[in-house]
């Protein structure tokens, strides 16, 4: 039996609600992917931690990047929220995490929510801007 089928049932509500069919999203067991715009974003929720995980790969750097580039990547954390940027090796990950015992229905729509929103607004100013190239 699952530990907390309530998430998973959050999310999907969440999802619906957004206009997002759950067979066209829902991956696996406690994973979904869809697209917001051109962005790429995943959700996982793993039951043994009670964590729950968004994550969007927003392009690759380019081979010389220029400090204009680091410069933003870096400031874009200092703004107020729980999403953040990071690298993973040569890509640009636009991140959050929430814990399943505080993400409630309303949490949940508004990290999902400005996820898609930053992701899709992000990932074309590093692509346009800086000379990024698009995720896969």
């Amino acid at each position: 039996m699952k530990k907390n089928s309530g998430i998973t049932n959050t999310i999907n509500e969440i999802l619906a609600n957004l206009g997002y069919e759950r067979e066209d999203c829902y991956v696996a067991s406690n994973l979904w992917e869809l697209r917001s715009g051109s962005a790429h974003i995943s959700i996982a929720y793993d039951e043994d931690s009670g964590f729950i995980f968004g994550d969007a790969a927003l392009g690759s750097l380019p081979e010389n990047p220029s400090n204009d580039l680091l410069i933003f990547l870096l400031s874009q954390n200092n703004e107020p929220g729980k999403i953040r940027l990071a690298l993973k090796g040569e890509v640009i990950m636009l991140s959050w995490t929430a814990y399943d015992k505080y993400f409630s229905q309303e949490a949940a729509r508004t990290y999902i929510e400005e996820h898609l929103k930053e992701a899709d607004r992000l990932d074309n100013i590093l692509v346009a801007k800086y000379g990024c190239t698009w995720s896969k």
